[in-house]
């Protein structure tokens, strides 16, 4: 049996998979119309009593659903783990510098014990919601 961490890893690697594949339908499409406004708060903290509310009287594309579902599950978890998550699988950088982005904040543990249970957390909100 293929160990835990794997296992999720390749989890989450499919969920950013299909959020990529849905944002680049949507920009080609230009269907941006709520996920672009929740893609580019700043503090990313949106109120989701705003979303339910646009949820109930829009009909949005499959696209749409998955970007927001994945931008709610974001929303719902601590500053610490949306930045974990964020920029572990979703914006990864194409830096030529080897030096990790966590480095100097996390030691080398302390950062892959978070980054785990982040992990596991996202993809428990994700399966839920």
């Amino acid at each position: 049996m293929e160990n835990t961490t794997k296992y999720n890893n390749r989890i989450i690697k499919q969920i950013v998979e299909d959020y990529r594949k849905a944002y680049s339908v949507m920009l080609r499409n230009g269907n941006l119309s709520m996920a672009e406004f929740f893609l580019n708060d700043s503090n990313g903290k949106t109120d989701m009593r705003e979303i339910l509310e646009h949820l109930q009287d829009v009909n949005i594309c499959e696209e749409e659903k998955v970007i927001l579902q994945i931008i709610f599950c974001l929303s719902i978890m601590d500053d610490t783990g949306r930045e974990i998550i964020w920029k572990e699988f979703f914006n990864k950088s194409k830096t030529t510098s080897k030096i990790p982005w966590w480095e100097g904040i996390y030691s080398r543990s302390t950062f892959y014990r978070l980054k785990n249970q982040y992990v596991k957390q996202f993809i428990n909100l994700c399966a839920a919601a």
